[in-house]
């Protein structure tokens, strides 16, 4: 999921002529693989820290996307770790 736009839910105009856009919450990018790898402390699944895995249920949408960019990377740097 990394790098993905997110989805309008709907795009409505309202009498002023702006638009009213409301965002899908950002998925966890876990895939129920869930085992640390020792050498780099990432999930081998979701390529999470165990911090980012921990603060993802109360996470602000901000801290999210800073998250997908760095998993972005971690895919790119730590391409055999991924199951």
């Amino acid at each position: 999921m990394s790098g993905a736009q997110r989805k309008p839910l709907h795009d409505k105009r309202h009498p002023n002529g702006k638009i009213n856009c409301t965002l899908a919450p950002i998925k966890s990018p876990c895939r129920a693989v869930c085992k640390m790898d020792e050498a780099t402390g990432f999930c081998v699944g979701c390529l999470r820290n165990l911090g980012e895995i921990a603060a993802w249920g109360q996470a602000d949408e901000d801290f999210k996307q800073q998250v997908l960019l760095q998993i972005a990377v971690r895919q790119i740097t730590h391409q055999g770790l991924i199951v």
